[in-house]
């Protein structure tokens, strides 16, 4: 994907010239956000530079101020999520999702929902081959991974050439507030929660479950949507039972888990490690 980090509109301007193709359109958006917060389409120079100045020096929806904005190329096809565990290099697929996002309220991408993906068509193996490729490029070797993609078809409805791009990737399990957690427990079997403990507890190379996967410190706040499945509590007491260590963990009384959770009782967080790796 062509993209730009822009503090200025000459710099988008000048990104803009080197769109490839005659497509003019582009993807305005802040740098570090979540949830298609202020996420611009754009079908030309003029709303491109309008969505600039909508962004540029805001604070976003997860408390940062946007110092800089990001434009990229309009990336044409359906959006997938494919979350997966890694351990030693070894990625298992924990899930694809589908994507359905609208245009909605002079919004261009607004979340409808999402659906729980069948991974044996060859086209979903076609992610799930290129995620491991984004993976092993990132040197991610141990732990979750949630990754968007964008499928296109490059060739025919005939004879499809299926052809996938990088939207973006973090080293975290899926967000939502956890609102996937059910489905993916009830079509699935497991998620990507207890698939990481598998991973970190258990060896997994001789793991029954870590096998016939065919996809194959902090507590959150006691309004979280994770604990109603019991997953964090299973992963706490769980590891503490195997390891034999002793875990102090603290619940925030009426927060969830969102970034504004994060962003209020970062301060706390860094200090902790901080005493601990500087002493």
């Amino acid at each position: 994907m062509t993209q730009a980090n822009c503090t200025t509109e000459e710099e988008v301007k000048a990104f803009l010239r080197t769109l490839p193709g005659k497509d003019p359109r582009s993807v305005v958006k802040p740098v570090q956000s979540a949830g298609s917060d202020d996420v611009f389409l754009c079908s030309n120079e003029e709303e491109a530079l309008t969505a600039f100045g909508r962004i540029s020096g805001t604070m976003n929806g997860i408390g940062l101020l946007n110092t800089c904005v990001l434009v990229q190329e309009y990336l044409k096809g359906k959006e997938y999520v494919i979350d997966k565990v890694s351990r030693d290099g070894v990625h298992k697929l924990v899930g694809i999702w589908e994507y359905e996002k609208r245009s909605v309220n002079g919004s261009n991408f607004v979340y409808f929902g999402m659906r729980l993906m069948d991974p044996s068509s060859e086209k979903m193996q076609i992610m799930v081959r290129y995620a491991d490729q984004v993976l092993d490029a990132l040197d991610i070797k141990h732990g979750p991974s949630h990754m968007e993609v964008m499928l296109d078809n490059w060739g025919t409805v005939e004879a499809p050439e299926y052809v996938p791009c990088l939207v973006e990737v973090g080293a975290r399990c899926q967000g939502g507030e956890g609102t996937w957690l059910p489905m993916a427990k009830e079509c699935i079997g497991y998620t990507p929660v207890r698939t990481i403990l598998y991973t970190v507890c258990i060896e997994f190379k001789s793991s029954s479950r870590w096998e016939r996967a065919r996809y194959p410190a902090t507590l959150p706040g006691t309004k979280h949507t994770l604990l109603h499945s019991l997953d964090v509590y299973f992963v706490f007491i769980l590891y503490t039972m195997l390891t034999l260590y002793y875990i102090l963990y603290t619940m925030q009384e009426g927060y969830d888990h969102s970034y504004f959770f994060i962003s209020t009782f970062i301060d706390e967080h860094v200090e902790f490690h901080a005493k601990r790796l500087l002493a």
